[in-house]
């Protein structure tokens, strides 16, 4: 009876010390998940900023693509008048040269 005793007393303090370690590997799994999860706090704040500055960006390039457009747009109209403007003028020179020539002959 006494080796019995000894026995349990033995396997009790055996599923103590085990007890134990669980207690102790569930803490370090509650305190690893906790960090892990004020981890994924930090993470997901960083992803809405950089999102948002993406969708900033997004726009704002939409901004300049329009302004790039108009000004081409605008380039392109003042490149025709000067085109116009060198063809009048190309016109009022011969029909000078064409007076002079007249003029001469008179």
């Amino acid at each position: 009876m006494d080796q019995q005793i000894t026995n349990q007393t033995r396997l009790i303090a055996e599923l103590t010390a085990k007890n134990e370690q669980h207690s102790r590997a569930a803490e370090e799994v509650r305190v690893k998940w906790h960090e892990a999860m004020a981890d994924n706090r930090v993470l997901s704040t960083r992803m809405e900023n950089a999102e948002k500055r993406a969708h900033e960006a997004e726009l704002q390039n939409r901004d300049l693509v329009a302004i790039a457009t108009k000004k081409e747009e605008s380039a392109i109209k003042l490149q025709h008048r000067v085109d116009e403007l060198c063809a009048e003028m190309t016109s009022l020179r011969l029909q000078l040269e064409s007076s002079k020539e007249e003029a001469k002959h008179l």
